[in-house]
């Protein structure tokens, strides 16, 4: 199982998980990736963090649990990508300079397909080939079977089976954390945030 807990830095803005955030002798915590000792926050978003929490805790027993996990495990992995692309345009602009831009942008690319073409397009390569290069390459076939079955149940089409297990979800859910955590670094290092925080390093 990957790590459930990841923290963001407060000055560089990378993400590692917390098992990778070393205590130095003075107490301090310092960010692997700037060296400094900051505030570090919770990831991904506190919205994230609870439709995670709430599917992850959701009986597995439970006769709707396919029914159920697949609607808000959709949900989680759709707004996880939405954050990744969000970094990915601000990418060499300030949160200040960009955030009209940026949010216009969003509004033309919602729903999943669309922001897989955006990712494409302002990213190098697809998404696809990004988790399979990362050695996720299950992360979107999982995702595909979750949605197909979302899909059902939002539809209204509630007699037909939820074939989704809690394996599956618990496992599309850890690849997907460590996925996004990874690309969002990888697109982060060409911040002006990230360059600033380093520079002097």
């Amino acid at each position: 199982m990957a790590d459930s807990i990841y923290y963001i830095c407060g000055k560089c803005n990378q993400i590692e998980p917390a098992s990778r955030w070393a205590e130095e002798v003075n107490g301090e915590i310092k960010c692997s990736h700037c060296q400094t000792a900051n505030e570090r926050y919770t990831w991904p978003s506190t919205e994230v963090i609870d439709l995670l929490t709430f599917v992850r805790n959701y009986p597995a027993d439970s006769p709707e649990y396919g029914r159920v996990t697949s609607v808000f495990a959709s949900s989680v992995l759709e707004l996880m990508l939405e954050e990744l692309v969000t970094k990915m345009a601000y990418e060499d602009l300030s949160y200040e300079q960009g955030e009209m831009l940026i949010n216009a942008l969003l509004a033309g690319y919602q729903g999943r397909s669309r922001l897989f073409a955006l990712y494409k397009r302002i990213g190098y390569g697809s998404f696809h080939e990004a988790a399979n290069e990362l050695g996720h390459s299950e992360l979107l076939g999982n995702w595909d079977a979750i949605v197909a079955v979302r899909n059902t149940v939002v539809h209204g089409k509630l007699r037909e089976r939820a074939e989704i297990s809690h394996s599956l979800i618990e496992k599309t859910l850890d690849d997907a954390l460590v996925v996004f955590y990874l690309l969002h670094n990888r697109y982060n290092k060409e911040s002006i945030e990230y360059r600033y925080a380093t520079k002097a390093k």
